[in-house]
């Protein structure tokens, strides 16, 4: 999976570069558009998540271009590692309505959903969202079903 940077690269940048990795040989067929760019260091370019869809769609459509067969996801929030006395927190609220308003739109085909090793995060993932798929490297582990009811993604 490659991730681009389409927090300082432009949607012709990123083209021109993934064009340059399928002429040197490199199989690229899988792109996350940003990396985890709900979090508040992003809030000044991406200061909503429709700020962040509308330049991601633009990075999507411009690679799409030399790379038909790619398959584009973007980052959901991970909401799970927020203890009970935080939910409805000004943050928490933030990424809730990140992942809802990602969730009206279909230009991509998966999500991302970055989770980090430890008992607690896992814990709270399983409580608190009963339907997603995770990914480890190129295996998924299907250990809760997708929490978005409007799109049917696909896995990578």
């Amino acid at each position: 999976i490659l991730v681009l940077n389409i927090f300082t690269q432009t949607p012709s940048s990123n083209s021109k570069f993934v064009s340059k990795l399928i002429s040197e040989g490199v199989y690229v067929s899988k792109i996350e558009l940003g990396n985890e760019t709900y979090l508040g260091i992003y809030k000044n370019t991406f200061n909503n998540p429709e700020s962040y869809l509308n330049l991601a769609k633009q990075h999507a459509e411009a690679v799409k271009k030399v790379c038909k067969e790619c398959k584009f996801s973007v980052p959901i929030a991970n909401i799970s590692t927020f203890r009970k006395d935080e939910f409805y927190s000004k943050k928490w609220v933030y990424r809730s309505n990140w992942n809802e308003v990602l969730s009206k739109h279909d230009f991509y085909d998966a999500v991302s959903l970055h989770v980090y090793s430890s008992v607690k995060s896992v814990i709270n993932l399983f409580l608190c969202f009963p339907n997603i798929y995770c990914s480890s490297f190129q295996f998924f582990i299907p250990f809760l079903e997708l929490f978005f009811r409007n799109l049917k993604l696909s896995s990578y």
